[in-house]
């Protein structure tokens, strides 16, 4: 089983060196796909999958104004986050 594969991996790197434009572009490609990968699994840990750092998250809420009749549009990013006191 190992032989077969020491042969199969020496066939690659013998074709990757006769091919350096696509041995790049494989690598390239290959970099790319795992960076991407590792970073949106990173930020999805670190939104969706970890709890908050607060001693009761779920007592956690949003609070906003929307002074829509008047004029003023509530803009999404201006959010403040408070705990509920009891």
């Amino acid at each position: 089983m190992f032989p077969q594969a020491v042969q199969d991996t020496r066939y690659a790197v013998r074709t990757f060196f006769r091919n350096r434009g696509f041995a790049a572009v494989s690598l390239l490609t290959l970099a790319l796909g795992i960076g991407a990968t590792t970073s949106i699994f990173s930020l999805i840990d670190a939104v969706l999958l970890r709890p908050l750092p607060y001693r009761q998250p779920e007592r956690l809420v949003a609070i906003f104004e929307d002074f829509g009749p008047i004029g003023f549009v509530h803009k999404p990013g201006a959010i403040v986050v408070s705990p509920i006191f009891p």
